[in-house]
């Protein structure tokens, strides 16, 4: 027996989304499975596809090779090292918070001050680091912490 018509989801990103699918059909291939595509309605590839391109926005872990000394943190180092980063959208994660704060300061009900700047959304974040180790210029091993990002999340 199959079950056709169910959705899956699966949490991304420390539980903060979720990707989902729909009409999965649990069992072998069968003529059901085959014509799904006809069962879905109008419009649901559409979507699927804008989903897709949303999440090549959303936040994520990025890497770039470079030089220690181009971090620019004093090391005086010819090695090259993989700095990784974060970047990206937070639109998804956004709370009832942000949307209330976010309206109070377009209808100027909160004023910042000239030091002042309240975010209205998360941002994207590094939740957990690299520690890496390289030699200097003067051959001794040097240790640096919490430089390169190994995950990244919606903050804030």
């Amino acid at each position: 027996p199959q079950d056709t018509g169910l959705v899956l989801c699966f949490p991304l990103l420390l539980g903060l989304s979720l990707v989902c699918w729909e009409n999965v059909t649990l069992g072998g291939p069968s003529t059901s499975e085959l014509l799904r595509a006809e069962r879905s309605p109008p419009g649901s590839g559409k979507l699927r596809k804008l989903r897709q391109g949303n999440r090549r926005h959303q936040c994520r872990l990025h890497s770039l090779t470079v030089k220690v000394r181009e971090l620019g943190l004093g090391y005086d180092s010819d090695e090259i090292v993989r700095f990784r980063y974060c970047s990206g959208s937070c639109q998804h994660t956004r709370t009832n918070y942000d949307l209330s704060l976010s309206r109070l300061l377009q209808q100027h009900a909160i004023v910042p001050g000239p030091h002042d700047r309240p975010s209205s959304h998360p941002c994207c974040r590094p939740t957990r680091y690299e520690t890496f180790s390289f030699m200097d210029v003067n051959s001794a091993w040097q240790t640096a912490s919490q430089i390169s990002a190994s995950r990244c999340g919606c903050v804030g």
